[in-house]
C-alpha cells in the first residue's frame, strides 16, 4: 500500500480534467493491483480522511474514489467502525468482468462533443465564481427547503420576463418551474380541451411533441411557406373549434424554413379575440434567436391570450428552469397542477440564481460568451458549407448554436451512428429531438460545447472526413 501511495503522489501531480476523473485514476490503480495481487486481499485500507490528506485531495474525490471501488468495481467492503478492507477472494470470471469495465472506463475520452443542447462553460474564472456561488448556497435549512416559491426571485423575474416581453407584469402573474416537459404536458391539459389540437406553424422539438402527446393531446401541423393559407386553414379550424392552444417556439434546434411578418401575427391576433383559444409562447433558447412578440398591444393587467414561457440562462446548471407569465387565473389552474410536488425548484438552485441575478451578472456573463460563440457559429457554419456535402438551405437557417445535416446525396448511410460512436463523435440524440414528420434524413449537432476556435476546426474537419468516407 506504501508503494502504492508514492505512486499516486507522483502521478496526481499531472493535469485532470475533473475532480470525477482523479477518482477514476486512483480507483483503477487500486483496482488493477487487487487483480494482479499486489495489494493482498483482506489489506485493510486507510481511511478516506488519511488519504485525502497524504494526498493533498479534498475528501469530495476521495468519497467518489470510495464509492466506485465499493459500488461499481465491487472490491471493497466497509465495516462500520472497522474501516475498509479489501475483499477476501475473486474468482477468474469476477477478474475478466472488472477488467472489461476498466477497459470501458479507460476509453479515450471524448473531445469531440456535438450533443450539448446547452452552454458548458463560460470561462475558467467566470466558472470559478458560478461555482462559488452554488457552493455558497449548497446548503439551506429544512424550512428554506420546503419552500415552494422564493419570494425575492419572483420579484426579480417580474422584472427580466417585463423587460424581455415589452409587457408590464406583477408578481402574482408571474412564476417558476424546472420541467420543460412536464410544462407543456400541464398546459396542453389545462388549455387545451380534449376534443381540440394544439396547432403549430413550424417544425417543434420532439421534446415538445412528446410532451403534447402525454396529455393526450393532438398536434396539428399548419406547416407551409404560403402565409395566406396557412391562415386560411387555420381560420376553417378555429370555426370548427379545433383550436385549443396555438404553441409559437423557435425551431431549434432545427432551421428556421419560414419567416412570419407582423401582418401574420396580428391576424392571429384577431382570431384570438374571436375565438379564444390560447398562445402559448415558449422562448426555450435565449441566445439571438427572436421570436414573435406577441405582448406587443396588449395593455399591462388586461392579457388573458399569451402564456409565456422563458428559459432564464443557456447556462446548464439553470437552464432547466422556466419563467412562467401569464394572467392569474391562468397561473392559479398551473400552480394547481405543481401542488403535489411541495417545491416547484430546489431552493439552493433559486438562491443560487438569485444571487447571480443581482447586478446582472448573469446576464453579463451569456453576452460575453455568446460574442464568443457567435464566431465560431461562423467558423462551423463557413467550414459545413465548404464541405459541399450537406443541404445549405438548412445551414443558412440553422438556429442558435446548432446544425442540421443533411446529406445532398440523400439519405444518411445506415451504418452512420454506429460509425460516429465508434470515433468518438457525440450528436444530439436523434430520438429525442425528432419533430414528428420533420427532418428525418439527417443529424444534429451543436457548437455549445467549444470555447477555442481550433477545436470547432479539428472537430469539424474530422466529422466530415468521416461523412466522405462512408
Amino acid at each position: 500500500m506504501e508503494n502504492l501511495i508514492k505512486y499516486l503522489s507522483t502521478k496526481l501531480k499531472q493535469d485532470f480534467v475533473s475532480n470525477e476523473a482523479i477518482a477514476k485514476y486512483i480507483a483503477i490503480e487500486i483496482v488493477r493491483r487487487v487483480i494482479d495481487e499486489r495489494l493482498e486481499f483482506g489489506t485493510l485500507l486507510p481511511t478516506q480522511g488519511k488519504l485525502a490528506e497524504i494526498l493533498e485531495l479534498p475528501m469530495s474525490i476521495l468519497r467518489l474514489v470510495w464509492n466506485l471501488l465499493s459500488e461499481h468495481y465491487c472490491v471493497i467492503k466497509s465495516n462500520r467502525g472497522g474501516g475498509s478492507v479489501i475483499i477476501a477472494s475473486m474468482s477468474e470470471n469476477e477478474k475478466l468482468r472488472i477488467n472489461k469495465l476498466i477497459e470501458r472506463d479507460l476509453e479515450p475520452p471524448v473531445k469531440r462533443l456535438l450533443d450539448n443542447e446547452y452552454v458548458q462553460d463560460f470561462g475558467k474564472e467566470r466558472n470559478r465564481e458560478l461555482l462559488q456561488v452554488a457552493a455558497a448556497n449548497a446548503g439551506f435549512c429544512a424550512a428554506k427547503y420546503n419552500l415552494k416559491i422564493i419570494p425575492e426571485l419572483i420579484t426579480a423575474f417580474v422584472e427580466d420576463v417585463s423587460r424581455k416581453r415589452g409587457y408590464d407584469f406583477t408578481n402574482k402573474e408571474v412564476s417558476y418551474a424546472d420541467d420543460i416537459s412536464e410544462l407543456i404536458t400541464y398546459c396542453a391539459q389545462i388549455y387545451c380541451a380534449k376534443k381540440q389540437d394544439v396547432v403549430v406553424f413550424a417544425p417543434v422539438s420532439g421534446v415538445i411533441v412528446n410532451a403534447i402527446g402525454k396529455a393526450k393531446r393532438k398536434i396539428t401541423y399548419l406547416v407551409q411557406e404560403d402565409a395566406d393559407q396557412v391562415l386560411k386553414e387555420f381560420t376553417l379550424r378555429c370555426k370548427a373549434n379545433k383550436v385549443g392552444i396555438v404553441y409559437v417556439g423557435p425551431t431549434a434546434p432545427f432551421p428556421s424554413l419560414f419567416e412570419r411578418d407582423a401582418a401574420f401575427w396580428q391576424r392571429l391576433h384577431e382570431l384570438q379575440k374571436k375565438y379564444h383559444f390560447k398562445f402559448l409562447l415558449d422562448d426555450s433558447f435565449p441566445y439571438n434567436i427572436e421570436i414573435p412578440e406577441l405582448f406587443s398591444g396588449i395593455d399591462p393587467g388586461t392579457n388573458t391570450s399569451v402564456i409565456s414561457i422563458n428559459a432564464k440562462s443557456s447556462y446548464h446548471k439553470y437552464a432547466k428552469l422556466r419563467v412562467i407569465a401569464g394572467c392569474v387565473q391562468d397561473l392559479k389552474k398551473l400552480e394547481k397542477k405543481y401542488e403535489p410536488k411541495g417545491k416547484l425548484v430546489d431552493p439552493s438552485l433559486g438562491y443560487g440564481l438569485l444571487e447571480l441575478m443581482k447586478g446582472n451578472k448573469l446576464r453579463e456573463y451569456e453576452k460575453e460568451h455568446f460574442q464568443l460563440l457567435d464566431g465560431l457559429v461562423a467558423v462551423a457554419k463557413d467550414l459545413l458549407l465548404a464541405s459541399g456535402l450537406f443541404v445549405e438551405e438548412y445551414i443558412h437557417k440553422h438556429q442558435a448554436y446548432f446544425f442540421y445535416l443533411e446529406m445532398k446525396s440523400g439519405r444518411l448511410p445506415k451504418n452512420l451512428y454506429k460509425q460516429l460512436k465508434k470515433h468518438h463523435v457525440c450528436f444530439m440524440d436523434p430520438e429525442r429531438y425528432q419533430t414528428g414528420p420533420f427532418y428525418k434524413e439527417g443529424i444534429l449537432i451543436s457548437m455549445a460545447n467549444f470555447s477555442h476556435r481550433n477545436s470547432v476546426e479539428t472537430t469539424l474537419k474530422y466529422l466530415i472526413e468521416i461523412f466522405r468516407i462512408i
